[in-house]
């Protein structure tokens, strides 16, 4: 039931998914994630995360949560349903299509606990609105949202990540 956020700085996507963390994943347990990519969503080994991303940091409901054990049990169960459906590359509503930090939102909220957070937020204003309004992805909801702004305890940052002013940022050398 632990939210694993990933980043990988070398990778391309780091450059416009804004933050240092670019996946979310949930541990099921016996070193197995869920997690939506771009075959859809399914497994992956704990070999496979930790040889792919050079970021991370483990979220978790908070320990004395009442109702945490039926949570956890009801977001791995909700997520191994998802397994097999597409990827959601338009970033669009609806339950066909998944991408990662959406499926492990929705999963905690059909548990029936508030992460605090929207799939999709609302576009800004300004003179960036039809950039945006063509570029759906800005809307979705992005893993670094999930450590600053989410309903969970962080129990894990990696070396090189730190919270500062509730803002999660590369640590400077």
């Amino acid at each position: 039931g632990d939210i694993a956020l990933w980043g990988n700085l070398h990778e391309v996507s780091s450059l416009f998914i804004q933050g240092p963390l670019t996946h979310a994943t949930l541990y099921v347990g016996k070193r197995e994630f869920i997690e939506a990519v771009g075959d859809g969503v399914g497994y992956a080994s704990l070999y496979h995360m930790f040889t792919t991303y050079d970021t991370l940091t483990i979220m978790r409901v908070p320990l004395f949560y009442k109702g945490r054990r039926r949570i956890i049990k009801e977001v791995i169960q909700f997520a191994s349903t998802q397994i097999g459906k597409p990827y959601n590359f338009d970033f669009t509503r609806g339950s066909r299509k998944m991408f990662c930090t959406e499926l492990v939102n929705y999963a905690y909220q059909k548990a029936h606990y508030d992460t605090k957070l929207k799939n999709f937020g609302r576009f800004s204003r300004g003179g960036e609105e039809i950039i945006q309004r063509v570029v759906t992805a800005e809307r979705a909801l992005r893993p670094t949202i999930f450590a600053e702004k989410g309903n969970f305890k962080v129990v894990l940052l990696s070396h090189n990540l730190e919270m500062k002013n509730k803002k999660l940022v590369l640590k400077e050398d």
